[in-house]
């Protein structure tokens, strides 16, 4: 969790790596394991997308942080649709900003109001809902034309999952090198001919059909509630003070200065008693 008092912080930093990348090679880059597509469908609760109709942030107690309610409207369900499901959904999401203090989960997905994304949920969390971070998240925006198309949450355009199941991210001749090894988490890259070329992203309805085979075939996960569900781990406060007191067990310095103080009482004296017979019966065994 990082924690700034911008409104952009820079945990999306921790996603690029010191090197440099070319394009048609794999690429991977954070702190989660690259996942092909049919990994991330099997992890997935359920599949849907959906357009953020509001994002409420709020600070929270044990442990404090900032966390965000999220309500998508006009959802669709692409894996995992309960009988009781409606065009409406709710996360709780790690991170969020309240007054000028912001928190976020490093390459993990930021939802605004109005945003429109297609979502791998995993089925409970500690972390953060979508699987694999970043990698389970795809944004979905309009072209020229009003074409609906697919963005990484990194904003790359998606061209598709290849045979391996990997996702792949287009990229023009005139990307830079840094833009690519962000663009890269757990996919490959596409390179376009032509620098002059425009790249453009596969359009959700080409994505949704390479994604709707894999998903039929992922692992059913059998729920009876909606995915995404936070796992609540609770904290109980311990002052520093008491859990370091005479007689706890945490005191390991009292601990470990008695247990000095009764080696150092008998070990010297045994030595030193031992040492003249072992010398003796060298001498003597010499003789």
């Amino acid at each position: 969790m990082i924690r700034s008092v911008h409104r952009h912080s820079m945990a999306g930093l921790t996603c690029a790596l010191a090197a440099v990348a070319l394009c048609a090679v794999p690429v991977h880059a954070g702190s989660v394991a690259p996942m092909d597509v049919p990994t991330l469908a099997d992890h997935a609760g359920q599949v849907i997308s959906g357009t953020v109709e509001s994002l409420e942030s709020y600070w929270t107690q044990s442990p404090k942080r900032i966390e965000s309610r999220v309500i998508f409207k006009h959802v669709e369900y692409l894996k995992g649709k309960l009988p009781d499901s409606t065009d409406s959904f709710t996360l709780v999401v790690p991170g969020g900003t309240v007054g000028t203090t912001s928190m976020r989960i490093g390459c993990a997905p930021e939802f605004t109001e109005g945003s429109r994304w297609l979502l791998m949920l995993l089925p409970s969390y500690r972390t953060f809902p979508t699987v694999g971070l970043a990698q389970g998240a795809f944004l979905i925006e309009p072209d020229a034309t009003g074409t609906p198309r697919v963005l990484n949450a990194s904003r790359r355009p998606v061209a598709g999952v290849d045979f391996a199941g990997a996702i792949q991210v287009a990229c023009s001749a005139r990307t830079k090198p840094a833009d690519r090894l962000v663009a890269a988490q757990g996919a490959r890259i596409v390179k376009h001919a032509s620098a002059a070329d425009t790249t453009e992203a596969i359009s959700y309805t080409d994505f949704v059909n390479e994604l709707t085979p894999i998903l039929a075939a992922s692992r059913d996960h059998h729920l009876t509630a909606p995915a995404g569900r936070r796992i609540v781990v609770r904290y109980t406060p311990v002052h520093l003070s008491r859990s370091l007191g005479h007689g706890s067990p945490h005191n390991l310095t009292d601990h470990n200065t008695a247990r000095l103080d009764a080696n150092a009482a008998t070990k010297p004296a045994s030595i030193d008693k031992a040492q003249p017979v072992r010398r003796e019966k060298r001498r003597g065994a010499a003789r």
